[in-house]
Order: C-alpha cells, then sequence, then structure tokens
C-alpha cells in the first residue's frame, strides 16, 4: 500500500527555507497502511500563507482547490479516526494528506465495516491536536 504524505510545488516558490527559529518535535502523522507514523514537515512559508485567497476575477486555471474527506466512529459524538485531504488545480494533485487519528474511543460496527478502519491501525496514530498542522498545509489553498 502507497503511503500519501507529501506536498510538491510545481512551481519552485517554495523551495526557499526559513531559518528555524528553535527545534521543534517532529509531528508525526500515520496514513493508512503505515504500520508506524511518518514524520511531516510544512513546506509552506509564511510568506505564502500569508497570500491572499482567490477573488471573484480570478481565473479557474489559477485557483487551487482542496477535496477534504474524514471518517469518524460513527457514534454521537461523532469522532475523528481519519482526515484525508487532496490539494489540486484544474492540471492535478499537487499535494496529498492522509493520516489516521487516535480518538481512543469505540468504533461503531456499522461505521468500521464502511470505512475499514479498526482500532489496531490507531496504535501510534495521532490525536486530534494535529488539526493545527493540517490547517497549516490547508493554508497554501486558502
Amino acid at each position: 500500500m502507497e503511503l500519501h504524505v507529501s506536498h510538491s510545488d510545481p512551481t519552485g516558490a517554495g523551495s526557499e527555507t526559513a531559518p528555524a527559529a528553535e527545534e521543534q518535535t517532529p509531528v508525526l502523522l500515520k496514513p493508512r497502511g503505515a504500520s508506524e507514523p511518518v514524520p511531516w514537515e510544512s513546506a509552506a512559508t509564511e510568506v505564502e500563507l500569508a497570500q491572499p485567497v482567490a477573488g471573484a476575477t480570478d481565473r479557474l486555471d489559477d485557483i487551487e482547490f482542496v477535496a477534504l474527506d474524514v471518517e469518524t466512529t460513527g457514534n454521537s459524538p461523532f469522532l475523528v479516526l481519519e482526515i484525508g485531504a487532496e490539494r489540486f488545480d484544474l492540471a492535478g494533485s499537487l499535494s496529498l494528506f492522509d493520516t489516521l487519528v487516535d480518538c481512543r474511543a469505540p468504533i461503531n460496527t456499522y461505521a468500521r465495516k464502511r470505512h475499514q478502519i479498526y482500532r489496531e491501525m490507531l496504535a501510534g496514530a495521532p490525536v486530534l491536536v494535529l488539526l493545527p498542522v493540517w490547517f497549516v498545509w490547508l493554508g497554501l489553498a486558502l
């Protein structure tokens, strides 16, 4: 099974790296099918994240989109088990984001049959505090 934790910048604009202010603990994601968590780093700079969003006069060819898929426990409250997203433009995929989330809650039998996510798969997955990481990744497409 292929792991999908990536970022690509076909324009090369994100190739510059900002100086590290201090050592940070790496963020670990656990894509579906991974036996162990994998490190993730954002290639987004603060300058890129500060760019304006698309306006009404922008051409569709120049706009980036995000498709989001969230799987839940199927129990109320519906707790997140997996976050998957793809940034793309009309030319194709730009980057993928996929991680399981250990919500430490039981998974409804119907939901488990539907999305095929089992408790054992969540071992080592991050808890939902990774959400700010996802917003950084998403920020390039906002």
